[in-house]
């Protein structure tokens, strides 16, 4: 089991009186490995830093080899 946190997506945002802000996303998650399945799990843009709305990701991976 794993937890990990992160920022991304950053960007220059104009705004309407010309000027520029910075604006990121920061996410948290957490995972999972088993036997060649790993299963991962974000919630990105805590905190509402960018214009995107809260996202939840959710990823699989499978480790063929173990199948052999």
């Amino acid at each position: 089991m794993f937890l990990r946190a992160g920022v991304g997506n950053f960007q220059n945002e104009l705004q309407l009186d010309n000027s520029e802000s910075l604006t990121f996303q920061p996410s948290l998650g957490l995972g999972f490995k088993y036997k060649g399945i790993y299963v991962d799990y974000a919630f990105t843009d805590i905190g509402d830093q960018s214009v995107a709305l809260y996202s939840n990701v959710f990823s699989l991976k499978l480790d063929f080899s173990i199948f052999r």
